[in-house]
């Protein structure tokens, strides 16, 4: 018997109970209850509330049970959907017939399959990882496509001496604020070798997640330092920013880096805010550069997934950054976290099946992507991120 069950009966015997007490008192002359009687009732009475207590706790639990195993349930079959999309996504990519199920829960469009959803959060979460600029930056992931607002003051304020009857003076400081859109981007569509999609010996699911997450990660970082224009695009920095120039076109020297980290004023040049940005190329022409004391300013990490030391700073190597040369922005230093982007609703890659592909024995394929990105503060009088610029030859 279950315990519910068993509490039911309990609480109809006592319930009996009370109307056996209740008619005895009813068919009395004057319908009173004697104080013996008055006390059991209220002892049944309170048996009944306790035993109700216990009822709706149980059955809460029991209802938590059903939601619980409804979403176990749900979870299974989802899972099991995933699995059987991904099966019939390989399958279609091989050229083999599939069985109705594995064609229904196939995503079609006018060309081609769009790539499960499970790969393709899967690159997501590769670019969540960290690639590049992309690790610095404060980027956000959203399922709304709705207009963000990011509020920053473009000037500081100073406190004013208040005395009786003085007039209150207006500062400079603004207070601002940038917004952030959602435009949509793609990559040209890449044809990708069916020889390497079936090979037997090839983990065609991590080369897809890779292949993608690497070419999205460039594709994204070239955006946010060099080229974005801003207009329903993202809005990249490095030609943004204010610059210390090198008293060199082809070599950097210890004292352009002083005047670089001298460009960014607290907060954003402290430790724990700031970080250097540069191309793998430059790092190497820093390696063996030694301060005044002849002590190593550049520090290789030896631990894995640890960043390199400049000045005690984290390097984050991204090479969309220029490379020396005259007139080129070289190196950025600075708060990162400054520059606000977003990618909206992940990111969507699809196939296609065109005689032109098959022909060549490849598959087509290409990513999209929704997002957009800002630098905040770029118009104020402290600016988080600044770069240094190679002297023109």
């Amino acid at each position: 018997m279950s315990k519910i069950k068993e509490l039911n009966e309990r609480r109809a015997a006592i319930v009996a109970d009370m109307n056996a007490i209740t008619a005895t008192v009813e068919q009395r002359s004057e319908a009173i209850f004697t104080t013996e009687e008055q006390e059991k009732f209220n002892e049944l009475r309170a048996q009944r509330d306790a035993v109700d207590a216990t009822l709706r706790a149980l059955e809460e639990m029991e209802r938590e049970d059903m939601r619980n195993a409804s979403a176990k349930v749900a979870e299974r079959k989802a899972d099991n959907n995933a699995e059987i999309e991904e099966r019939a996504f390989f399958k279609h990519l091989a050229g083999e017939d599939l069985t109705p199920e594995e064609r229904a829960a196939l995503t079609m469009d006018n060309s081609g399959v769009i790539v499960p959803n499970t790969i393709q959060q899967d690159v997501l979460i590769g670019l969540q990882g960290a690639y590049g600029i992309l690790s610095a930056i404060d980027m956000m992931y959203t399922d709304n496509a709705g207009t963000m607002t990011f509020p920053y003051i473009i000037s500081s304020m100073k406190l004013q001496k208040v005395a009786i009857g003085s007039t209150a003076t207006e500062g400079e400081a603004q207070w601002n604020g940038i917004q952030l859109s959602a435009h949509d981007f793609s990559l040209p569509i890449i044809p990708v070798s069916r020889t390497l999609l079936l090979g037997s010996s090839v983990d065609v699911r991590a080369a897809l997640i890779k292949l993608f997450t690497e070419l999205l990660g460039q594709a994204l970082s070239e955006k946010i330092i060099l080229s974005g224009d801003g207009n329903k695009d993202f809005e990249a920095f490095l030609p943004k920013v204010k610059t210390a120039v090198a008293a060199d076109s082809a070599a950097i020297t210890y004292t352009d880096l002083v005047n670089l980290k001298s460009k960014v004023k607290a907060p954003y040049n402290q430790a724990g805010r700031a970080s250097f940005v540069m191309a793998s190329s430059t790092r190497d022409a820093l390696l063996g550069m030694v301060d005044k004391n002849g002590r190593p300013i550049y520090v290789e990490s030896v631990a894995a997934g640890a960043p390199d030391k400049l000045f005690g700073f984290p390097v984050v190597i991204d090479d969309a950054m220029h490379e020396i040369a005259a007139g080129n922005r070289v190196i950025a230093f600075g708060d990162f976290k400054a520059y606000k982007a977003r990618i909206v609703r992940g990111i969507e890659v699809a196939t296609y099946d065109e005689s032109k592909y098959r022909v060549q024995g490849c598959v087509g394929m290409q990513a999209f992507v929704t997002g957009d990105g800002r630098l905040t503060y770029h118009e104020g009088k402290i600016e988080p991120i600044a770069a240094l610029a190679m002297a023109n030859a």
